[in-house]
Protein backbone atom coordinates (compact mmCIF):
# COMPACT_ATOMS: atom_id res chain seq x y z
CA UNK A 1 0.00 0.00 0.00
CA UNK A 2 1.32 3.44 -0.97
CA UNK A 3 0.74 5.18 2.39
CA UNK A 4 1.74 8.78 3.07
CA UNK A 5 1.29 9.82 6.70
CA UNK A 6 3.08 13.18 6.60
CA UNK A 7 1.83 15.34 3.72
CA UNK A 8 -1.72 16.05 4.95
CA UNK A 9 -1.45 15.59 8.70
CA UNK A 10 -4.26 17.33 10.58
CA UNK A 11 -3.26 19.36 13.67
CA UNK A 12 -4.06 17.71 16.98
CA UNK A 13 -6.93 20.09 17.69
CA UNK A 14 -8.78 18.89 14.57
CA UNK A 15 -9.71 15.45 15.95
CA UNK A 16 -10.59 13.84 19.27
CA UNK A 17 -7.90 11.99 21.21
CA UNK A 18 -9.99 9.59 23.24
CA UNK A 19 -9.38 6.01 22.13
CA UNK A 20 -12.59 4.08 21.44
CA UNK A 21 -12.75 0.40 20.35
CA UNK A 22 -13.32 0.12 16.60
CA UNK A 23 -15.74 -2.35 15.06
CA UNK A 24 -16.71 -0.74 11.75
CA UNK A 25 -15.02 0.50 8.57
CA UNK A 26 -16.92 3.41 7.02
CA UNK A 27 -16.73 4.20 3.28
CA UNK A 28 -17.18 7.74 1.94
CA UNK A 29 -16.40 9.79 -1.13
CA UNK A 30 -15.41 13.45 -0.99
CA UNK A 31 -17.64 14.85 -3.77
CA UNK A 32 -14.45 16.63 -4.81
CA UNK A 33 -11.45 16.04 -7.04
CA UNK A 34 -8.43 16.86 -4.84
CA UNK A 35 -6.99 15.66 -1.55
CA UNK A 36 -5.94 19.18 -0.60
CA UNK A 37 -9.56 20.24 -1.08
CA UNK A 38 -10.64 17.83 1.66
CA UNK A 39 -7.74 18.91 3.86
CA UNK A 40 -8.47 22.62 3.46
CA UNK A 41 -12.18 22.10 4.07
CA UNK A 42 -11.57 20.26 7.33
CA UNK A 43 -8.98 22.81 8.43
CA UNK A 44 -11.57 25.58 8.00
CA UNK A 45 -14.22 23.86 10.11
CA UNK A 46 -14.83 25.11 13.64
CA UNK A 47 -15.53 21.54 14.79
CA UNK A 48 -13.57 18.32 14.39
CA UNK A 49 -14.70 16.93 11.03
CA UNK A 50 -12.56 14.51 9.05
CA UNK A 51 -11.48 10.95 8.42
CA UNK A 52 -8.16 9.29 9.22
CA UNK A 53 -7.71 8.13 5.63
CA UNK A 54 -8.21 9.67 2.20
CA UNK A 55 -7.59 7.63 -0.97
CA UNK A 56 -6.50 9.68 -3.98
CA UNK A 57 -7.47 8.85 -7.57
CA UNK A 58 -3.92 7.60 -8.24
CA UNK A 59 -4.16 5.07 -5.40
CA UNK A 60 -2.10 6.99 -2.85
CA UNK A 61 -3.46 6.63 0.68
CA UNK A 62 -3.06 9.65 2.94
CA UNK A 63 -3.30 9.27 6.71
CA UNK A 64 -4.67 12.50 8.19
CA UNK A 65 -4.51 11.33 11.82
CA UNK A 66 -3.96 8.14 13.81
CA UNK A 67 -7.05 5.96 13.18
CA UNK A 68 -7.27 4.93 16.83
CA UNK A 69 -8.68 8.44 17.40
CA UNK A 70 -11.83 9.85 15.82
CA UNK A 71 -13.56 12.85 14.26
CA UNK A 72 -17.09 13.57 13.10
CA UNK A 73 -17.70 11.87 9.75
CA UNK A 74 -21.36 10.81 9.65
CA UNK A 75 -23.66 13.52 10.96
CA UNK A 76 -26.27 11.14 12.32
CA UNK A 77 -29.05 13.04 14.10
CA UNK A 78 -31.82 12.00 16.45
CA UNK A 79 -31.92 9.18 19.01
CA UNK A 80 -29.60 6.94 16.96
CA UNK A 81 -26.81 9.50 17.18
CA UNK A 82 -26.20 8.34 20.78
CA UNK A 83 -23.40 10.79 21.54
CA UNK A 84 -21.78 10.21 18.14
CA UNK A 85 -21.14 6.55 18.88
CA UNK A 86 -20.96 5.62 15.18
CA UNK A 87 -18.33 8.28 14.48
CA UNK A 88 -16.33 7.00 17.45
CA UNK A 89 -16.49 3.29 16.64
CA UNK A 90 -15.73 3.56 12.93
CA UNK A 91 -12.48 3.92 11.02
CA UNK A 92 -13.56 6.13 8.13
CA UNK A 93 -12.14 6.27 4.61
CA UNK A 94 -12.75 9.18 2.26
CA UNK A 95 -12.23 8.51 -1.45
CA UNK A 96 -11.53 11.24 -3.99
CA UNK A 97 -14.59 10.99 -6.21
CA UNK A 98 -17.11 13.54 -7.49
CA UNK A 99 -20.07 11.26 -6.86
CA UNK A 100 -23.36 12.15 -8.60
CA UNK A 101 -23.29 13.78 -12.03
CA UNK A 102 -25.96 15.49 -14.14
CA UNK A 103 -26.33 15.06 -17.88
CA UNK A 104 -26.64 18.35 -19.79
CA UNK A 105 -26.81 17.71 -23.51
CA UNK A 106 -23.89 15.34 -24.16
CA UNK A 107 -21.89 16.48 -21.13
CA UNK A 108 -21.84 15.18 -17.58
CA UNK A 109 -21.58 17.96 -15.03
CA UNK A 110 -20.35 17.75 -11.44
CA UNK A 111 -21.80 19.57 -8.44
CA UNK A 112 -19.61 22.69 -7.94
CA UNK A 113 -21.62 25.72 -8.97
CA UNK A 114 -24.88 23.75 -8.93
CA UNK A 115 -23.65 21.24 -11.52
CA UNK A 116 -22.11 23.78 -13.87
CA UNK A 117 -18.62 22.24 -13.89
CA UNK A 118 -17.87 19.89 -16.77
CA UNK A 119 -16.77 16.43 -15.70
CA UNK A 120 -16.65 14.53 -19.00
CA UNK A 121 -18.45 13.86 -22.27
CA UNK A 122 -21.06 11.12 -22.26
CA UNK A 123 -18.88 9.26 -24.79
CA UNK A 124 -16.19 8.76 -22.10
CA UNK A 125 -17.93 5.70 -20.69
CA UNK A 126 -14.94 4.56 -18.63
CA UNK A 127 -15.24 7.64 -16.41
CA UNK A 128 -18.76 7.13 -15.11
CA UNK A 129 -21.36 4.55 -14.18
CA UNK A 130 -24.96 4.88 -15.33
CA UNK A 131 -27.13 3.91 -12.37
CA UNK A 132 -30.18 5.50 -10.81
CA UNK A 133 -29.77 6.32 -7.12
CA UNK A 134 -31.44 8.93 -4.92
CA UNK A 135 -32.49 11.14 -7.79
CA UNK A 136 -29.33 10.88 -9.93
CA UNK A 137 -28.62 8.67 -12.94
CA UNK A 138 -24.86 9.02 -13.33
CA UNK A 139 -21.93 8.65 -10.92
CA UNK A 140 -18.19 8.97 -11.31
CA UNK A 141 -16.45 5.64 -11.73
CA UNK A 142 -13.61 4.63 -9.43
CA UNK A 143 -10.32 4.13 -11.32
CA UNK A 144 -8.88 0.63 -11.08
CA UNK A 145 -5.79 1.73 -9.15
CA UNK A 146 -7.99 3.53 -6.64
CA UNK A 147 -10.26 0.53 -6.18
CA UNK A 148 -7.24 -1.65 -5.51
CA UNK A 149 -5.98 0.84 -2.92
CA UNK A 150 -9.35 0.91 -1.14
CA UNK A 151 -9.40 -2.87 -0.96
CA UNK A 152 -5.87 -2.97 0.41
CA UNK A 153 -6.63 -0.25 2.95
CA UNK A 154 -9.78 -2.02 4.16
CA UNK A 155 -7.75 -5.19 4.69
CA UNK A 156 -5.09 -3.20 6.57
CA UNK A 157 -7.66 -1.61 8.87
CA UNK A 158 -9.38 -4.96 9.36
CA UNK A 159 -6.10 -6.53 10.50
CA UNK A 160 -5.05 -3.56 12.65
CA UNK A 161 -8.30 -3.31 14.58
CA UNK A 162 -9.60 -6.89 14.26
CA UNK A 163 -12.68 -5.69 12.37
CA UNK A 164 -14.20 -8.46 10.24
CA UNK A 165 -14.65 -7.69 6.55
CA UNK A 166 -18.35 -8.43 6.65
CA UNK A 167 -20.55 -6.68 4.10
CA UNK A 168 -24.15 -5.58 4.64
CA UNK A 169 -26.78 -7.82 3.05
CA UNK A 170 -27.34 -6.91 -0.59
CA UNK A 171 -30.75 -5.39 0.12
CA UNK A 172 -29.27 -3.13 2.81
CA UNK A 173 -26.19 -1.77 1.04
CA UNK A 174 -27.88 1.16 -0.70
CA UNK A 175 -30.42 2.16 1.94
CA UNK A 176 -30.41 4.14 5.17
CA UNK A 177 -31.66 1.89 7.97
CA UNK A 178 -30.56 3.20 11.36
CA UNK A 179 -32.29 0.37 13.20
CA UNK A 180 -30.36 -2.24 11.25
CA UNK A 181 -27.01 -0.43 11.22
CA UNK A 182 -27.19 0.71 14.85
CA UNK A 183 -25.37 -2.44 15.95
CA UNK A 184 -23.73 -3.34 12.62
CA UNK A 185 -20.13 -4.53 12.76
CA UNK A 186 -18.04 -4.80 9.61
CA UNK A 187 -18.02 -2.54 6.54
CA UNK A 188 -20.69 0.11 5.87
CA UNK A 189 -21.03 3.41 4.03
CA UNK A 190 -22.33 6.92 4.64
CA UNK A 191 -25.53 6.20 2.71
CA UNK A 192 -26.45 3.59 5.34
CA UNK A 193 -26.58 6.28 8.07
CA UNK A 194 -27.95 9.30 6.18
CA UNK A 195 -30.82 9.27 3.65
CA UNK A 196 -29.49 12.49 2.09
CA UNK A 197 -26.00 11.16 1.31
CA UNK A 198 -24.82 9.36 -1.85
CA UNK A 199 -21.56 7.82 -0.72
CA UNK A 200 -20.25 5.43 -1.41
CA UNK A 201 -22.85 5.15 -4.16
CA UNK A 202 -23.74 2.72 -6.95
CA UNK A 203 -20.40 3.03 -8.76
CA UNK A 204 -18.66 1.10 -5.98
CA UNK A 205 -18.43 -2.70 -6.38
CA UNK A 206 -18.86 -4.15 -2.88
CA UNK A 207 -17.77 -7.60 -4.02
CA UNK A 208 -14.19 -6.35 -4.42
CA UNK A 209 -13.82 -6.38 -0.64
CA UNK A 210 -14.40 -10.10 -0.35
CA UNK A 211 -12.77 -11.26 -3.60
Amino acid sequence: MNLNNTKYRLPENKYFHDVVPKDMIMLHFTAGSRVDGAYNSWMQQSIQIGTPYVVDSDGTVYEFFDPKYWAYNLGVVGPKAQNHKHDKRSVAIETINMGPLKLVGNTLMSWPGNYTQKFCDVSETDRYVKASYRGFDYFQAFPQVQKAAIVELVKYISTTFSIPIVLPPTDKRTICDLDFFDTWKGVASHQNYRPDKFDIGPAWDWSLLTA
